[in-house]
This record gives structure tokens, sequence and C-alpha cells, in this order.
């Protein structure tokens, strides 16, 4: 008898548990997962992952996985595609995209765009997301450069602010900044970025093909040595040994220096904490038709060429770059332009001056591209130090002269 009830007894238990089973396996969740490859800071990290949560959320069908790679990025992700482990989603720069696509690293999104509403995003960034005429990425975020300054210096100098939406000249630019020194207390103008000065100038690295040095053109010399005359010749920026260790954005903190260009969304955190003076935000200085101009960051969202699941990730991208649902979580983080139009109409309101930011998408140029972009940032890094940190500078035109054969040499192939 307690045989039978015994048998009985586990009859039902392996009854139940195979239903339990049967239920949680229809229970379960049948999305497909997507993993999504991005980089950035806690901030940067915490907005992602929200605007994340609002595509899992949005429909029953796929479920995006982040995967935060804080350091090392391109390297760890072209690791990760080498050894197949595919990601399904990556978060690229622009001026990235063509490394990878040479190594075949990326799909084209050229067989989507009947389905892309192009509309929906800013040409240049649009723009950013092409290579070989090919598109490989959708816009995702942005960052442009202007100029900030200390308004209460400005006034005491009698120096009236740029207009709004209006860029001052270089010269307007170098006679300021020489009224507003005072030796030995502080400069007026921050150490300049030649980077951004190359672009306000009218020059550029390459030309749009990313085929041949533009740093043998007028423009380039000219820009150079303005910010080298900016500060070996006139003083009205720091030498290197004079900033004490200090970014332009900490001395302008500190009142060191009364203005500053290459000014990015991402220092609005600590600018809006200012209350010891009042200060603004204006275009960047620019010769000619180039008032406002510089170089931009565009970064954009990819499919890797054997990613897992190319159709999901392309709903996946759709959203996260053109859906307000996700691009607004963007802008209301204040220190990153979403890469949406739409988005960008909501960060332009969040803070005085934001409007500047989403103006100057039109004025300036992403940043250059080519296979090679690492190699020729290396020898821009030497020729902007042999000039403006050496303390034995060279020349501009020599070090001009020695960067583009450089730049040429890598172009053909060759290091």
């Amino acid at each position: 008898m307690w045989r039978t009830k015994n048998f009985l007894l586990k009859g039902f238990t392996l009854f139940f548990l195979a239903l339990f089973l049967l239920t949680q396996g229809f229970g379960a969740s049948s999305k497909v997962q997507i993993r999504f490859t991005f980089w950035g800071g806690k901030e940067e990290k915490t907005a992602y992952e929200a605007m994340i949560k609002a595509f899992n959320d949005s429909q029953n069908e796929i479920e995006v996985i982040p995967v935060h790679i804080p350091d090392m990025y391109e390297e760890k992700v072209l690791t990760m595609i080498g050894a197949g482990d595919v990601p399904d989603i990556i978060a690229i720069g622009g001026a990235h995209i063509p490394a990878f696509a040479a190594r075949g690293a990326l799909s084209s999104l050229d067989n989507y765009i009947s389905r892309i509403n192009t509309a929906a995003y800013y040409r240049k960034a649009l723009d950013a997301m092409y290579w070989d005429k090919k598109l490989y990425g959708l816009p995702f975020r942005m960052n442009t450069k202007l100029m900030a300054y200390n308004l209460d210096m400005l006034n005491e100098a009698g120096i009236q602010p740029p207009s709004p939406g209006k860029a001052w000249t270089p010269e307007e630019y170098l006679a300021n900044a020489k009224k507003l020194t005072i030796p030995g207390k502080r400069w007026g103008s921050g150490f300049p970025w030649w980077n951004q000065w190359l672009y306000q100038f009218g020059g550029r690295v390459l030309d749009r093909e990313g085929k041949r040095c533009m740093l043998n053109r007028p423009e380039a010399l000219e820009s150079l040595k303005y910010v080298y005359d900016l500060v070996w010749v006139h003083g009205a920026a720091p030498k290197p040994e004079e900033t004490g260790g200090m970014g332009p954005i900490d001395m302008f903190m500190a009142e060191k220096v009364a203005m500053f260009c290459d000014v990015g969304p991402y220092f609005m955190p600590i600018l809006t904490k200012i209350t010891k003076f009042k200060w603004g935000l204006a275009l960047q200085p620019g010769k000619g038709n180039f008032g406002g101009s510089g170089e931009m960051e565009v970064v954009g969202l990819a499919i890797p060429a054997k990613a897992p699941n190319p159709e999901a990730a392309f709903t996946a991208i759709t959203f996260l770059t053109a859906d307000p649902r996700a691009q607004d979580i963007l802008a209301l983080t204040k220190t990153q332009i979403p890469g949406s139009k739409r988005s960008g109409s909501l960060f332009a309101k969040q803070f005085p001056g934001a409007e500047l930011f989403i103006k100057a998408i039109d004025l300036q140029e992403p940043q250059f591209k080519s296979p090679d972009s690492r190699a020729i940032g290396r020898v821009l890094d030497e020729l902007r130090d042999s000039v403006l940190t050496s303390f034995n500078p060279k020349s501009p035109e020599v070090a001009l002269k020695e960067a583009c054969e450089k730049i040429n040499k890598i172009l053909k192939g060759g290091e």
C-alpha cells in the first residue's frame, strides 16, 4: 500500500514539476536579445541605459542589452568582432567609420535607405556617417564648439560681447584678448586649440574624400601663425609653463583667463555652477564666411558586418537615433546634442546659449575621416606640440611642411 502511495506521490510531483517548467517556458521572454556596445562616463552610461529602456519598453519583440566599455573602446570592439563575439549595434565616432569599414567590420545601411527618414537628422551629422559614398551609421549624438567669455571682465574693459548668433573675426578676438590681458594676473584668452582654429580660418586636415593632406594650403599656415602669435608674440594666452597644469576651463573658472574657445556642451554642468561672475556663450570667431566654424564630433550607431540580428539591430538604431522617447533623454542631459532635429530643438531650450550649439551644427565640419585617422592624429599632435608647446618651437611653415609630407606618406600606405 505504502509503495502505491509513494509511486502516486512521485508521479504527481513529476507532473507538477513538468507543468511548472512548461508554464515557465511559455511565460519566459520570447524577445530577440541584441547587444549594444558604447563608451562614456557615468552620466553618459546612465543616459544611454535610459534610452535603451525606452526602446525595450516600446515593443515586445526585441530586447537591447547594454554593453558599456569605458576605455580602449575601438580596440576592444574590434577584438570582439575579430574573435567572432560580434555585437549587434556599436556606437562609433564618424572619424572612425573608415577604419572599421576598411576592415570589413561594418554593414552598409544603403539597403535600408528607403526605410530611413533622413529628414529627421541634421544634414551634416548624417554626412558624417558616410564613407566612400556608403552610409554606415545613423547620427546618435554630437558635440559642437563655442566660445565662452567672462562678461564681468568684458564689461570692465569696455568690450561689447558678440551679438547673439554673430561671431567675432580673428582680428577682433586678438584685439580683445590683448585688451583683457593683465600681465601677472590674467590672460585674455585661454591656451588656443589649433585643431579648432584651423577650421575657423577655413582650413581642414584632409580633402573631403580623405585622400590628400590640406595642411599645405594658406589657411593652415595662417591659422597656425595666428595661434602661435597669440601665445608667443602677443602674450594674450598663457604659455604651457604658465598654465600650472590647468586646462582652459579650469583657468576660466579661476578667473585667470577671460575667454576661450573649444567649449563643448559637456562643459555646461561646470559652467552653470558659476556664481562669482557673469559669463556668456558665443559662436567661435572665424575668418570671413567661417564665423562660428570649427571641428565638431558626431557619434553614430552602426551595425557590424556579422551582427547576429541585423534586422532587429536596424529597428533599434532607428528608434534610438530618431524617436523622441529616446532622443529627448539625451537632450535633457544638457551635455550632449541629440542626433535628431526634433530633440535638438528641445536641447536648445535647456540653458541660456544652448541654441548656439544647435546653430553651430550648420557652420562646423565633422572631424576628418580616413582609415588612417589614428596615425594622422599622432602627426597632428606632434605638429601642434612642436610649434605651440616646445621650448624651442619650430616655425609654423616648417612644421606644416613636415606634417603634410608625413600625412601624404601615410595616405599612400606607408607610415
